[in-house]
């Protein structure tokens, strides 16, 4: 019984706020040497883009205009229905470093080549954002290379 009334209940308080205090201190140090998190700066405006986009891959189903995408050895080769000009994007999930895009024009055969010598092997999201005659198409497609 002795030993309660000796007990000194504010320096075990004063305790427990410090260790605390120190605890939230080294939790906001470690949480702000963290990396940077994978943010996409343009988040928004392509929000604002997605009506946009959504309406050129449903053209590409009602027009039946879904390009044939083939690998023959060191070549890309892109069929489409017809003459088209755009933009062909190939993204790397692997690294953004690594994402390449470049200007696409056929002929009236409608068959475009990319040569994959600068290219990793491995997957690739494939990109293609073309018009044909007087419709917009977005087609998307993932592919392996050799």
């Amino acid at each position: 019984m002795e030993a309660i009334k000796n007990w000194n209940w504010g320096k075990w308080l004063v305790t427990g706020m410090v260790t605390f205090m120190l605890f939230i201190i080294c939790m906001a140090v470690y949480m702000l040497m963290q990396p940077a998190d994978d943010y996409d700066n343009s988040y928004y405006e392509k929000g604002l883009a997605y009506n946009s986009e959504y309406s050129q891959q449903k053209n590409v189903q009602q027009d039946n205009a879904q390009p044939v995408i083939k690998v023959a050895g060191n070549t890309l080769n892109i069929q489409f229905t017809g003459e088209a000009n755009g933009k062909l994007t190939f993204l790397r999930p692997s690294g953004q470093r690594f994402d390449k895009a470049m200007d696409l024009a056929t002929g009236t055969g409608g068959l475009f080549s990319v040569p994959l010598t600068d290219f990793k092997q491995g997957r690739w999201q494939l990109v293609i954002n073309w018009q044909q005659g007087s419709s917009q198409y977005l087609y998307k497609q993932e592919i392996t290379l050799p």
